[in-house]
């Protein structure tokens, strides 16, 4: 009986484990979500900051007839398309400890910042001048090359003809 007792328990203690990750409260927070939107500027900072930081990403697009898609990358290999008033559900789930919004109104929605704001600490960097914007993320993200990276992909990206205008 004894030996039937010692036997068990390590899979018991296996069994608790998994289970824990369904508990509210045991599940790993995330230190940052990036939210942003499909503009090229945006697009490339917030993917090398993800690169770097290995944080989760929320991308909304905007179609021609107006609806808004929202991206969810939690990589950078494994986009998830979700429907874009399930915002507020899934920053809930990634439970972020803050969300940087990258870009501003001008890349996200209003009333998704809104959303972000009710549920989280809000950042928002503006994208006006795409440099400033990429040395005030790396500054908020400890990130001290990202903006030296991002001008580097940049000029990269304009030696082959590929520009945000």
């Amino acid at each position: 009986m004894k030996s039937l007792r010692l036997a068990l328990l390590p899979l018991l203690a296996v069994i608790l484990a998994s289970c824990s990750a369904f508990r509210r409260e045991g599940r790993t927070q995330a230190e940052t979500l990036l939210v942003t939107g499909n503009y090229l500027d945006c697009r490339l900072l917030c993917e090398l900051a993800q690169y770097r930081i290995k944080q989760p990403v929320i991308l909304f697009s905007t179609d021609l007839d107006g609806s808004t898609q929202m991206f969810f990358l939690p990589t950078p290999q494994k986009p998830d398309i979700n429907p874009a008033d399930k915002f507020g559900d899934l920053i809930t789930f990634v439970n972020p400890k803050r969300v940087v919004i990258v870009g501003g109104a001008a890349a996200v929605p209003e009333k998704y910042i809104e959303v972000a704001k009710s549920l989280s600490t809000v950042h928002i960097i503006d994208g006006h001048d795409p440099s400033k914007c990429a040395k005030e993320l790396g500054f908020l993200l400890n990130q001290k090359r990202l903006h030296r990276d991002f001008d580097d992909f940049k000029a990269r990206m304009n030696d082959r003809g590929i520009s945000a205008n």
